[in-house]
This record gives C-alpha cells, structure tokens and sequence, in this order.
C-alpha cells in the first residue's frame, strides 16, 4: 500500500520524528511517505493556525492522489481540512489521527499501517 502522511504544520523536526515512529511499524510492503507543507503555522495551537493550515495541506492531499498513493493520514489533533478533504478527493483512503477512516465516504476504524 501507498501511504502519504501529512504533517500539516512546518515543523520539520516533528516531522522527522513522525517518519522515524512509522517507519519502525509499518509494513514491509507498505509504501510510507511522510511530508510537511513549506508554508503554513509551525504548530497549530488555536483555530486561526488550524485555517492557515488548511490550504497547503489539501494541496498535499491532491497531490498525493495525482501521485497514486491509496491513502493519506493526517497526523493532527485538530484534523485541519477534514471537511474540505472529501471533496478534493473521491478515491484516496484518508485516515486522521482521531482513527476515523473513510474511503469514498464510508467510515471505519484504521489499523497498522
């Protein structure tokens, strides 16, 4: 499987450190790409960052189904862009980190990578 996760702040500590945790359980066989936005908040702590988040992020999301990843993750609290992702795309998986799953619109738990 092809996995993007997004980490939808520019921390790029934080997001090295996401990629060495999920490199250490995924899959052999999983295809695991995890990225940050280069513009954007460097944490996101109020609802102003989450909204600044949301444009880059789903530009990522689109990008990832142009590329033929079959699911994204969005390793947020606040799941910035949730209600937007859907619409920008209808055949990517998108998991967020509250586990909710949907894949062309149907909802379901997530597990190991």
């Amino acid at each position: 499987m092809k996995i993007l996760v997004i980490n939808p702040n520019t921390s790029e500590s934080m997001t090295d450190h996401l990629r060495r945790e999920l490199d250490a359980v995924k899959r052999p066989t999983t295809q695991l790409t995890v990225v940050n936005p280069d513009r954007g908040p460097v944490s996101i702590e109020s609802a102003y960052d989450e909204a600044f988040a949301v444009p880059p992020t789903l530009e990522l999301v689109k990008r990832a189904e142009q590329d033929g990843y079959e699911a994204v993750v969005l390793a947020c609290f606040s799941d910035p862009g949730s209600r937007r992702r859907a619409s920008w795309s209808r055949s990517l998986s998108s998991v967020s980190r509250s586990r909710r799953c949907t894949w062309r619109r149907r909802w379901g738990t997530a597990s190991r990578f």
